[in-house]
């Protein structure tokens, strides 16, 4: 009764959970037991079918990932110039043919600050 007056309720209904002989809870446990076994068997199929194709998925999702391919002209240009270049176009990186060395550059804007640059290299 106290939490009546806790709560300010006027009534509260409470169903005491007690599996004796004659009480609707003696049964409560069985009737639980069957519904958990109807609810398996109706989507047993269902489930099944849901869980072969998630790994199905699983093992496409490799080969599902879209590759958007872009050519660029390499425009011979000092690094100053690259870097302005990226600027200006927004990205976080720009490739160019160095005007000093003739080979391929790629000049980045770093995470932490500043720039840093990738030289290719040509195999012989």
């Amino acid at each position: 009764m106290r939490l009546l007056e806790e709560t300010r309720f006027d009534a509260v209904f409470s169903f005491i959970y007690s599996p004796r002989k004659g009480t609707p809870a003696e049964k409560l446990e069985d009737q639980i037991r069957r519904q958990k076994t109807r609810l398996s068997k109706k989507h047993r199929e269902h489930l099944a079918n849901a869980f072969i194709n998630e790994a199905e998925t699983e093992e496409n999702k490799d080969f599902d990932i879209p590759v958007r391919t872009k050519t660029v002209v390499a425009s011979e240009l000092t690094l100053d110039d690259a870097i302005m270049q990226m600027e200006l176009s927004g990205h976080s990186f720009y490739i160019y043919t160095d005007e000093e060395s003739g080979q391929i550059s790629v000049v980045y804007r770093r995470s932490s600050e500043g720039y840093g640059l990738i030289e290719v290299e040509q195999e012989d």
